[in-house]
Parts: C-alpha cells; sequence; structure tokens
C-alpha cells in the first residue's frame, strides 16, 4: 500500500527573494498579450505578460521540460487526449500536433481569463482537433465553487481557500466564482472517447478528478500524467496501484515502489503496456535515475 511522505506536512516556507521580486514585477508590468515561439516550430503560445511570467521569463523551453518529453513520448498519431488543468493551452496546444489530424484532444478549464487565452492559442496555431470544455474535473458533474489566482492564473483550484499564487506574488485575497465540474465518464461517455492520455494538473483536486475518471481507467486504461500536489495524492498513487499501473517519478526517472516518498510528478502506464513499446518510450525520455 502506498503511505503519505512527510514531505506532505512539512509547512509552507516563507515568501522567497525570488517571490518578492516577482510581487513587485507585477505591480509595474502592464496586463498585456504577447506571442511567443512554442518548443515545437510552428506553434505559438499567447500568454498575458504580468499574469504569466512563468511562461516567458526563462523561454517555453525551459517550462517543465521532464513533463513535455513524457508527454512527446507518449502521445502518438491518431490518439485521444485529455488536458485536464489546460491553463492558456501550453499542453494543449503540443498535444494538438502531436496527435494530427486524426486525433483529438479535450482540454478542460475552468479560469474565466485562462479560457480566453486558451480559446485564442487554440484558433491561433489552427487546431481543429481540440475541443473545449469550460469546467473543472472532479468526482462528479455538479456546480462548484473555483478560487481564481489573478495574480499567475497557473494555481486557481476548486474549493474556497487561498491559491498558492495569491498567497506568495499576489494580494493575498481570495475571490471564488461559480463554475462547472464536470466527471471525466460523464464527458467520455457522451462524446464517446476512448482516451489514450490523460494530464492532470489540477494544484490539489487530482484524486477527485481520478474518482470521477474510474470507469474510464478501468475500461480504456490511458496513460496518465499527474502532478500530486496536496494530501490526495496519496490516493491517486494507490489508485493506480490497485488499477496495476506501474508508476514513474517524472522528475527522477524512478519507479515508485511501495513506501516512497510521493512524488511531485508522476507518470502511470497500465502493466500491459509498460513492457511493451509505449513503455520503451516513456523510460527512454525519462531522466536517467542516479545510482
Amino acid at each position: 500500500m502506498i503511505t503519505d511522505s512527510p514531505r506532505a506536512e512539512v509547512p509552507a516556507a516563507p515568501v522567497s527573494t525570488k517571490a518578492r521580486i516577482a510581487r513587485l514585477a507585477r505591480k509595474v508590468l502592464p496586463s498585456r498579450t504577447i506571442r511567443l515561439g512554442h518548443v515545437e516550430p510552428g506553434l505559438t503560445l499567447a500568454v498575458d505578460l504580468r499574469r504569466n511570467m512563468m511562461f516567458w521569463t526563462q523561454g517555453l523551453s525551459a517550462f517543465e521540460p521532464e513533463s513535455v518529453a513524457v508527454l512527446r513520448a507518449l502521445i502518438r498519431p491518431g490518439d485521444t487526449v485529455l488536458d485536464i488543468g489546460a491553463n492558456v493551452g501550453f499542453y494543449t496546444v503540443l498535444a494538438g500536433r502531436w496527435v494530427g489530424d486524426d486525433g483529438r484532444v479535450v482540454a478542460f478549464e475552468p479560469d474565466p481569463v485562462n479560457l480566453g487565452l486558451l480559446r485564442r492559442n487554440i484558433d491561433e496555431n489552427g487546431l481543429r482537433n481540440v475541443e473545449l470544455r469550460a469546467a473543472a474535473a472532479g468526482a462528479r458533474t455538479e456546480s462548484a465553487r473555483f478560487s481564481l489566482d489573478r495574480a499567475t492564473g497557473a494555481t486557481g483550484r476548486v474549493g474556497g481557500g487561498l491559491t498558492q499564487g495569491e498567497s506568495t506574488v499576489g494580494t493575498g485575497r481570495v475571490e471564488v466564482v461559480p463554475i462547472e465540474c464536470l466527471a471525466v465518464d460523464d464527458v467520455v461517455a457522451e462524446l464517446g472517447l476512448r482516451p489514450h492520455v490523460i494530464k492532470l494538473d489540477i494544484e490539489g483536486y487530482e484524486c477527485e478528478a481520478i474518482r470521477g475518471a474510474s470507469r474510464t481507467l478501468a475500461a480504456a486504461r490511458p496513460a496518465v500524467v499527474s502532478e500530486l500536489n496536496g494530501p490526495g495524492g496519496t490516493e491517486v498513487l494507490q489508485t493506480f496501484v490497485d488499477l496495476d499501473y506501474t508508476i514513474w517519478d517524472v522528475e527522477s526517472g524512478r519507479v515508485v515502489e511501495p513506501g516512497d516518498e510521493r512524488p511531485f510528478m508522476i507518470a502511470a502506464l497500465p502493466r500491459e503496456a509498460a513492457g511493451a513499446e509505449l513503455g520503451r518510450r516513456l523510460v527512454a525520455a525519462l531522466p536517467r535515475p542516479r545510482a
């Protein structure tokens, strides 16, 4: 059985010098859209100069390179991909290119400002194979509340608490809006999908989204790349163990075993795929584990 790690109990660190600089920069930078060249030739990403500093300060090639490499290895032409927590479309745009004209991408995003940029990025890259759901993913289809991250646009989450972005570089105020929450199983049934890859990055709500995808995981057995943020991450890991998935730590390249410290980002493959071509492609894309 997967057990929680001591890391989940560590209290939040004080605001760093980097966060203080970022907070100051957001006070002086204008809210203006700029367009960046993406990590795939011919693709672009429109971002907000003030909100989306994580994309342009170091360049898109420096943004989550391990996760990009893993998803590039897993996604093949003709695949169906669910991008849950699409933000402004960094991964949506890439997946839309990788699956090709015969593939399909469904992007979930509830934040109204992010949705505007997400729609723009889908349109400006000519991606006719992407469908947008202006909603979060959860355990069931229902109305919900969503805490906005006006500072960075990156850490909004379902519920009514303060977001990490607002806490570290924003105003420290909670702003909550009503949203729709969708169960993945319901969307998959409605659209007649059989997903090959699911990407999850929803600020600690991953466990609820996984609950709402239980039938999809059992029937389609997709590859999953997920952040594990908050105490629910342990439940996510245990779900994949129970479903006979092999789990890798995306940052270290190591296979996650029971009793290991919980990773921040995982890639999970059903065991029958882990020993086949897809598993070999994934392992080749992961960092080489240190001895």
